[in-house]
């Protein structure tokens, strides 16, 4: 089978990945796979399945890392390598930015420069990912195999025109990564101030200086269990929210278009958004929806089982202009005098608020959840309210900085997925307008 065969291609060429390039299944062979032994000390990157779903283009971060004994059981791919996935996620793609390891359940492929790249199959695969994935799904076991991979038949133009292909996709896809790196930074400087400020207490106080550390009174806090600068309230988060909502979901089942409705599959920070698991409600539905309603600069906290004390925040039309949340997610909105929602939306995202959260909605009670009680009831140190806008004033170019880029790549990813079929299949040329560049 050709998967991208179209009466706009049938003159391409034919050719099977073997044929341009080299591939071979990736190594883990000690079992159990999850032995400390194999990961104590670490110093070797690597990657599953779930890592290379989850990258753009380039798979540039890791979570864990085999040591000696893990690379010795292992194999060692040379950056530059397209990983492609053979089971769980079946046929995802990425890119090594640096030499990773990873399992049986992924396959490396190095192009031959001469025939191919490494970036023009990978947009192969995304282009063909989905009928892929249709042709094997309901078997025994949702995967592939290197004998299926050997078999595929590819429709494939000269290396020209692939280069040319690449130039215009590639771009946008690393147009996008560094939207999100540039967010990365911006959100983790918003919270190192929040920390510098409301966590080390040091502030800039009435001559400029870092208000603790320049001796600035403390006292302590009963409530709390710590000192917090003198002077300072402490209030339960149910003193100062205005309003708490959930959604809600339909009845009649799933629907494909409308309204987005937001839950745990999309909810991650300011600019993180998974559109490809998007859930939609009708036009009516959502114009009759009293509680739920996202508005622009809403928090958001998820509330149920494992995805507990998850927090996002929608600003300038990011996620999107109209969206709802269903009833698993809390929106949260401040009293007008007190801290503003920047001020909440970072206090959520503080580790030992999101794992107070966590064990609560994920303990052993009747119905497993966070409940509007037990969020009222969580104390919040509350700063004068000078020094509160002045913190506003300092991180919210930061903020919307975040969303206009999170609504560019937003952008940029539909244009993406708009080309990707037209140019895979042949159906719109692609000129040269710029220099091709090196793709491997």
């Amino acid at each position: 089978m050709i998967y991208n065969l179209s009466k706009f291609n049938s003159r391409w060429n034919t050719r099977k990945l073997h044929s341009i390039g080299e591939f071979a299944r990736g190594k883990s062979r000690h079992r159990p796979r999850n032995d400390k032994i194999l990961y104590e000390g670490g110093g070797y990157p690597f990657i599953q399945t779930g890592d290379i779903k989850a990258a753009n283009l380039y798979i540039s971060s890791h979570e864990q890392e085999y040591n000696e004994v893990g690379l010795a059981q292992s194999k060692l791919w040379d950056a530059g390598t397209l990983a492609i996935t053979i089971a769980a996620n079946i046929a995802e793609t990425g890119i090594l930015s640096y030499p990773m390891c990873f399992p049986d359940s992924v396959v490396g492929f190095t192009a031959h420069p001469d025939e191919t790249s490494e970036l023009y199959m990978h947009y192969i695969f995304a282009y063909i990912r989905t009928s892929i994935q249709r042709s094997i799904g309901g078997s025994i076991q949702d995967n592939i195999n290197i004998d299926y991979l050997e078999n595929l038949n590819f429709k494939i133009p000269d290396k020209v025109t692939q280069d040319r292909i690449v130039n215009i996709l590639a771009n946008l896809d690393r147009k996008i990564t560094i939207n999100n790196d540039l967010n990365a930074e911006l959100e983790n400087t918003a919270k190192l101030i929040y920390d510098y400020w409301f966590m080390q207490f040091d502030f800039p106080d009435a001559d400029g200086k870092p208000y603790r550390s320049s001796g600035g009174p403390m006292e302590y806090n009963s409530q709390l269990k710590r000192e917090i600068p003198m002077g300072w309230e402490v209030r339960t988060l149910g003193q100062v929210l205005k309003e708490i909502e959930s959604g809600k979901r339909p009845t009649g089942g799933a629907i494909q278009s409308g309204i987005p409705s937001i839950g745990a599959e999309n909810i991650e920070s300011l600019g993180v958004y998974d559109f490809k698991k998007e859930k939609y409600i009708s036009q009516d539905f959502f114009l009759n929806m009293r509680n739920g309603v996202v508005k622009s600069g809403d928090v958001l906290l998820y509330k149920d089982g494992a995805y507990s004390g998850k927090a996002s925040m929608a600003l300038d039309g990011f996620p999107h202009q109209n969206c709802a949340v269903n009833e698993h997610v809390f929106i949260l909105r401040t009293n007008n005098d007190l801290p503003s929602q920047f001020f909440l939306y970072l206090f959520l995202k503080r580790p030992e608020n999101y794992n107070k959260f966590n064990a609560v909605a994920s303990s052993k009670a009747a119905q497993p959840g966070l409940n509007q009680d037990q969020l009222n009831s969580v104390n919040i140190p509350l700063p004068p309210r000078e020094l509160t806008q002045l913190f506003d004033r300092t991180i919210s170019p930061m903020m919307h900085k975040i969303a206009s880029c999170a609504n560019q790549s937003k952008y940029l990813n539909v244009l993406r997925d708009f080309l990707l079929p037209l140019i895979m299949n042949g159906q719109v040329t692609v000129a040269t307008t710029t220099q091709p560049e090196t793709t491997n």
